[in-house]
């Protein structure tokens, strides 16, 4: 995981954006496991945050769940 967080940091890595109403969201494959996270601009420098991680077969519905939570309120 550390190795692919550094990778990250170059861009580089199995990234995919997600879609429907995490599309402004991406992914980054680590083996079983996927880590979401956004780019974000300050002036002309750009930053990764990473929000979430976890195994794939739970990731994506804990994350939508704690996106909503978030937001609905």
């Amino acid at each position: 995981m550390r190795d692919a967080l550094r990778k990250l940091a170059r861009e580089e890595g199995d990234i995919r954006p997600l879609e429907g109403e995490l599309e402004s969201f991406y992914r980054l494959r680590v083996d079983r496991s996927r880590v979401i996270f956004f780019y974000s601009s300050r002036g002309r420098s750009r930053r990764i945050r990473c929000v979430y991680a976890g195994y794939r077969n739970l990731v994506y519905e804990v994350f939508a769940a704690k996106f909503h939570e978030l937001f609905e309120r």
